[in-house]
């Protein structure tokens, strides 16, 4: 389980029609980070966050 909970994961609202934003997808990149994106169910705008995971310093 993942417990890495950030407010990117909330909806967003859309800053042309102002409607609230759906969760459409998140994929990794190539660094790690996810790539969360949202759409608008009114004028269909698509917009993409990154979300940088924070990394655990490893043991020396």
């Amino acid at each position: 389980m993942n417990d890495n909970r950030s407010r990117l994961l909330d909806l967003l609202t859309c800053i042309y029609c102002n409607q609230t934003m759906n969760l459409e997808k998140i994929d990794p990149d190539d660094q790690g980070n996810d790539l969360i994106q949202y759409r608008c169910k009114m004028c269909q705008r698509i917009e993409t966050v990154r979300l940088s995971r924070g990394r655990w310093p490893s043991a020396s």
